[in-house]
Protein backbone atom coordinates (compact mmCIF):
# COMPACT_ATOMS: atom_id res chain seq x y z
CA UNK A 1 0.00 0.00 0.00
CA UNK A 2 1.24 3.28 -1.13
CA UNK A 3 0.36 7.04 0.18
CA UNK A 4 0.93 10.23 -1.93
CA UNK A 5 0.88 13.66 -0.06
CA UNK A 6 -1.75 16.26 -1.34
CA UNK A 7 -1.34 19.88 -1.32
CA UNK A 8 -3.45 21.68 0.69
CA UNK A 9 -6.60 23.26 -0.63
CA UNK A 10 -5.66 26.71 -0.17
CA UNK A 11 -2.42 25.85 -2.82
CA UNK A 12 -5.37 23.69 -5.46
CA UNK A 13 -7.80 26.57 -5.56
CA UNK A 14 -5.51 29.18 -7.08
CA UNK A 15 -4.95 28.28 -10.46
CA UNK A 16 -8.87 28.88 -10.63
CA UNK A 17 -8.29 31.99 -8.91
CA UNK A 18 -6.14 33.42 -10.93
CA UNK A 19 -7.97 32.75 -14.06
CA UNK A 20 -10.67 34.57 -12.95
CA UNK A 21 -8.75 37.52 -12.12
CA UNK A 22 -7.19 37.31 -15.80
CA UNK A 23 -10.82 36.91 -17.76
CA UNK A 24 -12.26 39.71 -15.14
CA UNK A 25 -9.08 41.89 -16.31
CA UNK A 26 -9.37 41.87 -20.05
CA UNK A 27 -13.24 42.58 -19.73
CA UNK A 28 -12.87 46.05 -17.98
CA UNK A 29 -10.78 47.32 -20.70
CA UNK A 30 -13.36 46.10 -23.17
CA UNK A 31 -16.37 47.49 -21.16
CA UNK A 32 -14.76 50.97 -20.55
CA UNK A 33 -13.89 51.54 -24.77
CA UNK A 34 -17.72 50.66 -25.38
CA UNK A 35 -18.85 53.24 -23.29
CA UNK A 36 -16.19 55.58 -24.47
CA UNK A 37 -17.07 54.95 -27.94
CA UNK A 38 -20.87 55.33 -27.65
CA UNK A 39 -20.22 58.50 -25.90
CA UNK A 40 -17.40 60.09 -28.33
CA UNK A 41 -19.61 59.12 -31.57
CA UNK A 42 -22.65 61.60 -30.15
CA UNK A 43 -19.88 64.49 -29.69
CA UNK A 44 -18.02 63.51 -33.00
CA UNK A 45 -17.52 67.11 -35.40
CA UNK A 46 -17.50 66.46 -39.00
CA UNK A 47 -14.48 68.49 -40.54
CA UNK A 48 -14.92 70.32 -44.04
CA UNK A 49 -13.19 67.99 -46.88
CA UNK A 50 -9.70 69.32 -47.49
CA UNK A 51 -9.07 68.82 -51.77
CA UNK A 52 -4.91 68.30 -52.07
CA UNK A 53 -3.91 68.91 -55.10
CA UNK A 54 -0.40 68.27 -56.67
CA UNK A 55 1.79 67.90 -60.20
CA UNK A 56 4.97 66.77 -60.90
CA UNK A 57 7.31 69.26 -62.65
CA UNK A 58 8.12 67.34 -65.88
CA UNK A 59 11.78 68.28 -67.30
CA UNK A 60 12.20 70.36 -70.49
CA UNK A 61 12.35 67.54 -72.96
CA UNK A 62 15.50 69.49 -75.09
CA UNK A 63 17.57 69.63 -71.79
CA UNK A 64 15.94 66.71 -70.03
CA UNK A 65 16.06 69.16 -66.68
CA UNK A 66 13.82 70.31 -64.45
CA UNK A 67 13.05 73.60 -66.06
CA UNK A 68 11.41 75.65 -68.45
CA UNK A 69 12.30 77.04 -71.92
CA UNK A 70 11.70 80.75 -70.34
CA UNK A 71 14.35 79.37 -67.56
CA UNK A 72 16.81 77.75 -70.01
CA UNK A 73 20.17 79.68 -70.36
CA UNK A 74 20.61 78.55 -73.96
CA UNK A 75 18.96 80.21 -76.95
CA UNK A 76 15.89 77.63 -77.84
CA UNK A 77 13.22 77.50 -80.66
CA UNK A 78 10.19 75.71 -80.42
CA UNK A 79 7.85 74.90 -84.05
CA UNK A 80 4.53 73.98 -82.70
CA UNK A 81 2.14 71.75 -84.93
CA UNK A 82 -0.30 75.18 -86.05
CA UNK A 83 2.99 76.95 -86.98
CA UNK A 84 3.84 73.42 -89.70
CA UNK A 85 0.57 73.10 -90.41
CA UNK A 86 -0.31 76.53 -91.24
CA UNK A 87 3.01 77.52 -93.01
CA UNK A 88 3.28 73.95 -94.85
CA UNK A 89 6.39 72.75 -93.33
CA UNK A 90 6.22 69.42 -94.84
CA UNK A 91 10.19 68.29 -93.78
CA UNK A 92 13.02 68.44 -91.73
CA UNK A 93 14.47 70.86 -94.55
CA UNK A 94 11.53 73.15 -94.63
CA UNK A 95 11.45 73.25 -90.83
CA UNK A 96 15.41 74.13 -90.40
CA UNK A 97 14.93 76.95 -92.81
CA UNK A 98 12.60 78.68 -90.58
CA UNK A 99 14.66 78.41 -87.07
CA UNK A 100 16.85 81.05 -85.86
CA UNK A 101 20.55 80.74 -86.24
CA UNK A 102 20.36 77.58 -88.57
CA UNK A 103 21.87 77.79 -92.28
CA UNK A 104 20.79 75.02 -94.73
CA UNK A 105 22.99 74.31 -97.45
CA UNK A 106 22.90 71.13 -99.90
CA UNK A 107 25.86 68.64 -100.97
CA UNK A 108 23.13 67.77 -104.24
CA UNK A 109 19.68 67.21 -104.49
CA UNK A 110 19.39 65.17 -101.48
CA UNK A 111 21.59 65.73 -98.93
CA UNK A 112 21.61 69.09 -96.88
CA UNK A 113 23.92 70.30 -94.54
CA UNK A 114 22.47 72.51 -91.57
CA UNK A 115 24.97 74.87 -89.60
CA UNK A 116 24.73 77.07 -86.08
CA UNK A 117 27.47 79.25 -84.64
CA UNK A 118 29.88 77.96 -87.17
CA UNK A 119 29.21 73.83 -86.80
CA UNK A 120 27.88 71.17 -88.43
CA UNK A 121 24.25 70.24 -86.82
CA UNK A 122 24.86 66.37 -86.33
CA UNK A 123 22.57 65.74 -83.20
CA UNK A 124 18.97 64.61 -84.06
CA UNK A 125 16.92 63.21 -81.42
CA UNK A 126 13.09 61.58 -81.71
CA UNK A 127 11.55 61.83 -78.48
CA UNK A 128 14.65 63.01 -76.55
CA UNK A 129 16.66 60.33 -76.97
CA UNK A 130 19.76 60.50 -79.50
CA UNK A 131 18.96 58.73 -82.98
CA UNK A 132 21.28 58.22 -85.99
CA UNK A 133 21.78 61.38 -88.10
CA UNK A 134 23.50 61.44 -91.25
CA UNK A 135 22.63 62.79 -95.42
CA UNK A 136 19.28 61.00 -94.46
CA UNK A 137 18.03 64.12 -92.40
CA UNK A 138 15.46 65.41 -95.40
CA UNK A 139 13.59 62.01 -95.18
CA UNK A 140 11.80 63.20 -91.46
CA UNK A 141 8.48 63.44 -92.31
CA UNK A 142 6.99 66.42 -90.14
CA UNK A 143 3.39 64.77 -90.35
CA UNK A 144 4.56 62.97 -87.50
CA UNK A 145 5.80 65.04 -85.16
CA UNK A 146 3.74 67.48 -82.64
CA UNK A 147 6.41 69.60 -82.16
CA UNK A 148 10.22 70.28 -83.04
CA UNK A 149 12.55 71.59 -80.60
CA UNK A 150 16.05 73.31 -81.47
CA UNK A 151 18.38 74.46 -78.73
CA UNK A 152 21.42 75.96 -79.90
CA UNK A 153 25.54 75.52 -78.40
CA UNK A 154 26.29 72.48 -76.84
CA UNK A 155 23.69 70.17 -74.71
CA UNK A 156 25.55 67.52 -73.57
CA UNK A 157 25.02 67.73 -69.48
CA UNK A 158 22.22 64.52 -69.64
CA UNK A 159 21.71 63.87 -73.68
CA UNK A 160 26.04 62.95 -74.29
CA UNK A 161 28.27 63.98 -76.46
CA UNK A 162 27.80 67.68 -76.38
CA UNK A 163 27.81 68.74 -80.26
CA UNK A 164 28.86 72.66 -80.24
CA UNK A 165 25.95 73.83 -83.03
CA UNK A 166 22.76 72.78 -81.92
CA UNK A 167 20.20 70.01 -80.89
CA UNK A 168 17.41 68.93 -83.00
CA UNK A 169 14.67 66.95 -80.97
CA UNK A 170 11.34 65.73 -82.81
CA UNK A 171 8.65 65.34 -80.08
CA UNK A 172 6.76 62.61 -82.00
CA UNK A 173 2.36 62.35 -81.64
CA UNK A 174 1.03 60.04 -78.90
CA UNK A 175 -2.48 58.70 -78.64
CA UNK A 176 -5.02 60.63 -77.03
CA UNK A 177 -8.37 59.40 -74.73
CA UNK A 178 -10.60 61.21 -77.40
CA UNK A 179 -11.72 60.15 -80.77
CA UNK A 180 -10.32 62.33 -83.44
CA UNK A 181 -9.39 62.40 -87.19
CA UNK A 182 -8.17 64.68 -90.04
CA UNK A 183 -6.95 64.73 -93.40
CA UNK A 184 -5.23 66.98 -95.59
CA UNK A 185 -4.67 67.84 -99.19
CA UNK A 186 -1.92 70.43 -100.69
CA UNK A 187 -1.08 70.59 -104.04
CA UNK A 188 1.66 73.49 -105.87
CA UNK A 189 4.03 74.43 -108.76
CA UNK A 190 5.82 71.80 -110.52
CA UNK A 191 2.97 69.33 -109.85
CA UNK A 192 3.33 68.85 -106.60
CA UNK A 193 0.86 67.04 -104.83
CA UNK A 194 0.37 65.38 -101.00
CA UNK A 195 -2.35 63.51 -98.60
CA UNK A 196 -1.78 63.27 -94.85
CA UNK A 197 -4.15 61.11 -92.67
CA UNK A 198 -4.04 61.06 -88.91
CA UNK A 199 -6.59 59.12 -86.71
CA UNK A 200 -6.67 58.88 -83.24
CA UNK A 201 -8.68 55.97 -81.57
CA UNK A 202 -9.06 55.14 -78.22
CA UNK A 203 -8.97 51.08 -77.87
CA UNK A 204 -10.85 51.11 -74.23
CA UNK A 205 -13.86 53.36 -73.48
CA UNK A 206 -12.16 54.75 -70.47
CA UNK A 207 -8.99 55.39 -72.78
CA UNK A 208 -6.52 53.53 -71.19
CA UNK A 209 -5.57 51.98 -74.22
CA UNK A 210 -5.36 53.45 -77.61
CA UNK A 211 -3.76 54.12 -80.43
CA UNK A 212 -3.05 56.74 -83.58
CA UNK A 213 -2.15 55.97 -87.09
CA UNK A 214 -0.23 58.80 -89.08
CA UNK A 215 0.05 58.57 -92.82
CA UNK A 216 1.43 61.17 -95.70
CA UNK A 217 2.14 61.02 -99.60
CA UNK A 218 3.79 63.47 -101.28
CA UNK A 219 4.65 63.51 -105.21
CA UNK A 220 6.12 66.13 -106.70
CA UNK A 221 8.45 66.89 -109.92
CA UNK A 222 11.30 69.53 -109.77
CA UNK A 223 12.23 72.61 -111.82
CA UNK A 224 15.30 70.09 -113.29
CA UNK A 225 14.95 66.81 -115.64
CA UNK A 226 15.15 63.44 -114.90
CA UNK A 227 14.28 64.37 -111.10
CA UNK A 228 10.92 63.53 -109.04
CA UNK A 229 9.80 62.70 -105.59
CA UNK A 230 7.78 59.95 -104.64
CA UNK A 231 7.60 59.55 -101.10
CA UNK A 232 4.86 57.72 -98.81
CA UNK A 233 5.97 57.75 -95.07
CA UNK A 234 3.52 55.93 -92.30
CA UNK A 235 3.88 55.79 -87.89
CA UNK A 236 0.95 53.57 -86.10
CA UNK A 237 1.53 53.99 -82.38
CA UNK A 238 0.01 52.10 -79.60
CA UNK A 239 -0.44 53.21 -75.92
CA UNK A 240 -1.54 52.11 -72.23
CA UNK A 241 -1.57 52.51 -68.76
Amino acid sequence: MSFRNLPPASFRRAPLGLALLSVLSLASPLALADTVDAGGAADAKTLDQVNVVGAQRAPSSTTRLPITLQETPQSTSVLALDRIQNESLFSINDVMRNITGVNVSFYDTQRPLYYARGFTITDFQVDSLPTYSGSTNQEYDTAFYDRIEVIRGANGLLSGAGIPSATVNLLRKRPGKEFDASFAISAGSWDFRRMEADVNAPLTSDGRFRSRVVAAYTDRELYYDRYNEDKMAGMAVLEGD
